[in-house]
């Protein structure tokens, strides 16, 4: 099954708009305006924002987007937040042994930059070389991951992380780090299996 360009989730203080960030901005204006045809004026007059890393409201894209909105009847507000769950698609199928809520962060991890969460740690873009990520719980990463991931920590072994592009600089699970064959072409999990991290497609959990 295809992954879903634009997501639209309904929530209290109205609608939030998930683009995904690895597809072009065309398809995403794209398949965006398509939505809106099929759904004949449901949306009309309802409150929206829009989750997605590079969209600031100075962005150019991010107005040719919001326009296309504004032109079927909707009413932008930046206030909407998007709750942990459960919007996140992935958070109920993560094996995990912490109660800790996910820290959901829709942003592209830059050089430099370092994220932590005491739960799960879910990033809606990539994760570039030179950041770091420490979770201690389960990593989910809907995007490429280039940096460093610290799952699990401390000793936390069922955690699990996952990538829609695992291409890690470092990876460690519980403290148990590992490299081989880490560099996996699609989508995949690295969870530890007798305390050595083993690599599996993640089609399943990813929906794909």
């Amino acid at each position: 099954m295809s992954k879903e360009l634009v997501t639209i989730k309904g929530t209290r203080g109205g609608l939030v708009i998930l683009l995904d960030p690895a597809s072009k901005f065309e398809e995403l204006k794209d398949d965006l305006e398509k939505k809106f045809i099929s759904s004949n004026g449901f949306f009309k007059g309802a409150k929206f924002a829009f989750h997605y890393p590079s969209s600031s409201s100075d962005n150019p894209q991010h107005t040719e987007l919001e326009n296309i909105c504004l032109r079927y009847g909707l009413v932008p507000n930046k206030e909407i937040q998007l709750p942990v769950s459960p919007a996140a698609p992935v958070i109920e199928n993560i094996t995990d042994d912490t109660d800790e809520p996910a820290r959901l962060i829709f942003s592209t991890i830059r050089s430099g930059q370092e994220m932590e969460a005491a739960g799960n740690l879910i990033i809606v873009g990539d994760v570039n070389p030179g950041a770091r990520l420490y979770a201690g719980g389960s990593i989910v990463i809907f995007g490429r991951c280039l940096g460093s991931v610290n799952a699990g920590v401390p000793g936390r072994n069922k955690s699990s992380i996952t990538a829609l592009l695992l291409y890690p600089a470092h990876l460690s699970i519980a403290g148990i780090g590992g490299l081989q064959n880490a560099k996996q072409k699609g989508p995949a999990t690295a969870s530890l299996k007798n305390n050595r991290i083993v690599f599996e497609p993640a089609a399943k959990l990813l929906n794909f």
